[in-house]
């Protein structure tokens, strides 16, 4: 207990004295050195909650972080529709240019599918062309899309979130 207690509070050390207990009454028959399979285990188990309750807290921070940039980001272009309006445009800019660059059916496709929302059995009635077709000119686009569009690419998805 007094080592234990050298690692973690009280309570703590009292809950890893008695798994380290239970554990060694568990494998009594294979343990050789019972104060130094003690001593090892209560050391071993403080340790690893040390690097747990580490763990825990550098995951709170992250989220406590992003949850913060999130705000901020909410508050800043929230307050100020000029300048959300003007990212949009430039964005839809950017993927005008890049869908410019696929083949006519395929820009068509993606066009009907993200942007007038239609379905994808909408999209192949309207094109004339099966539903499958539809998939792969939009997954044609997609892929093409990121490549073109890949320094855009985390913006986007920030901007479309919000």
């Amino acid at each position: 207990m007094a080592l234990s207690c050298r690692f973690v509070d009280e309570e703590t050390a009292e809950d890893m004295v008695q798994d380290t207990f239970v554990a060694f009454w568990e494998q009594k028959d294979e343990v050789h050195n019972a104060p130094a399979f003690l001593y090892k285990s209560i050391q071993n188990n403080c340790l690893n909650y040390i690097k747990h309750n580490r763990v825990v807290a550098d995951y709170e921070q992250k989220v406590h972080i992003a949850e913060s940039r999130a705000i901020f980001f909410n508050e800043r272009t929230d307050e100020n529709d000029v300048f959300k309006h003007l990212e949009y445009q430039d964005i839809r800019a950017k993927i005008d240019v890049a869908l410019s660059k696929l083949p006519p059916r395929t820009a068509e496709a993606f066009r009907l599918y993200y942007f007038e929302e239609f379905s994808a059995k909408e999209v192949a009635k309207v094109m004339n062309i099966s539903y499958r077709t539809v998939e792969t000119h939009v997954q044609k686009a997609l892929y093409s899309l990121r490549n073109e569009l890949r320094d855009l690419y985390l913006y986007l998805i920030i901007f479309l979130i919000h």
